[in-house]
């Protein structure tokens, strides 16, 4: 009976938490959709267009990598419920405005609150889930990302179609709010809700005690880098993540430009990249756990590499066609997504617990880097293309991403070679 009970309580808490993580991305797909009308109808140059995506991922940048540990101090329900409100209240106005001060303000409040709502919201999901189960649920987490944005291009391009460009922001930022509220009856641990199952191995225990002695302290950026394997997993984010936002929104010019696709062509294509994301994110959990028996680092060095070769492929296989371009971009998400929830979700609630350490902010600056890479993958493509062309993006793509394979790599190197001392040490009488 109890068991049901748990099981209960730890399917409200996934689809919660899943919902509230993915309206954060209601609030960010906008800002690509609506820039065609701001620069007809405010007459913004495309040059200043840019600044708004860098007002809002450079705070997001930022506060995760030097702030990930607030939700420490606060607790990660504050810390979730309060950044999607404050997000919200961010954008609600925004299309009240003519002022392009007042947007990138805006958007930079609306970067610095969403900051704080990944590292809270996979503190709470370690949580409920037991290790060997982690994987799995982190994974099917993940597809939070990829769904939100999907549906929030559908409902951006909804409003903006039926009530102008304005409107856009506001049913993005009810659905925040009513999420954030939803997120404030989450319980901080199963035995708040009276739910304590023998399901719960002795972990739970040690997750719980590390959390309490962590409680109203704020782990600082140059201790959580310097725990074993932080820097490895913020190295392959910044690379994996550059790589991803590159794809997204450069992949459709290029495809006009370089394979002299049509624009119809161009739309449809470009999304495969983040249907394969979804799939991904999905069962990457399920295939580590069976493939490489839980050893995640490693999992995730495999899968980051063959995203590489899927893209050797693609330069190789370019001019075959749009099924075989599909399939190959298809798979390159899927490699790429799959393993971006695993190190920033369960790999630092793991590292965390391993050395009495803060998850979340472990999270928080592995993400803030990888965060990192998404503001600088516009410079970097608009110096590549100007100085080699067009034909130089996928190389520099799939240089980028054998770098995040070799990184990770490394992380289970160091890992494997601290549980191998471990085990020795336990042996010294």
């Amino acid at each position: 009976m109890k068991v049901t009970r748990y099981r209960v309580h730890q399917a409200i808490v996934f689809t919660i938490l899943w919902c509230a993580y993915g309206s954060t991305y209601l609030l960010r797909k906008p800002v690509g959709i609506i820039k065609g009308d701001m620069e007809q109808e405010l007459k913004f140059s495309t040059a200043s267009l840019g600044w708004l995506d860098v007002a809002l991922l450079l705070p997001y940048a930022v506060v995760s990598i030097f702030f990930g540990s607030i939700g420490d101090q606060l607790g990660p329900r504050a810390t979730l419920s309060g950044g999607l409100l404050g997000a919200a209240l961010a954008c609600v106005s925004f299309g009240s405005w003519n002022s392009m001060g007042l947007f990138l303000g805006l958007l930079a409040l609306n970067g610095m609150f969403q900051s704080l709502c990944w590292p809270s919201a996979c503190s709470l999901l370690g949580r409920w889930f037991v290790d060997k189960e982690k994987n799995i649920a982190f994974g099917m987490f993940g597809t939070s990302c990829f769904v939100g944005g999907l549906a929030g291009s559908a409902l951006c391009v909804y409003f903006q179609t039926m009530y102008g460009w304005r409107v856009v922001f506001i049913p993005a930022s009810l659905i925040a709010v009513f999420f954030s509220i939803a997120v404030w009856g989450v319980r901080n641990f199963p035995e708040d809700s009276e739910t304590i199952v023998s399901a719960k191995n002795e972990n739970h225990t040690e997750i719980h005690d590390t959390d309490e002695k962590l409680k109203g302290y704020s782990q600082g950026f140059m201790y959580t880098w310097g725990l074993p394997t932080v820097p490895e997993l913020s190295v392959c984010m910044f690379c994996i993540k550059m790589v991803r936002y590159t794809i997204m929104m450069w992949l459709p010019l290029f495809l006009l430009r370089s394979l002299d696709y049509s624009k119809a062509q161009a739309g449809i294509f470009s999304t495969m990249f983040e249907i394969g994301g979804v799939i991904g994110s999905a069962s990457a959990g399920l295939v580590i756990d069976h493939l490489f028996h839980g050893r995640i680092l490693l999992g995730c060095s495999v899968a980051v590499f063959c995203s590489a070769v899927c893209m050797v492929i693609f330069i190789m296989t370019s001019s075959w066609g749009l099924l075989v371009n599909s399939t190959l971009l298809f798979l390159a998400g899927a490699f790429n997504c799959g393993p971006d929830v695993m190190l920033v979700g369960s790999v630092p609630v793991l590292i965390g617990n391993r050395y009495g350490s803060s998850a979340t902010a472990i999270a928080g600056v592995s993400n803030g880097m990888g965060s990192l890479g998404t503001v600088l993958e516009g410079p970097m493509v608009g110096i590549l293309t100007s100085l080699f062309g067009w034909d130089a993006m996928f190389p520099f793509m799939v240089l980028l991403t054998l770098v995040g394979a070799m990184a990770v790599y490394r992380g289970h190197s160091i890992q494997q070679q601290i549980e191998r001392l471990d085990l020795i040490n336990s042996y010294v009488p």
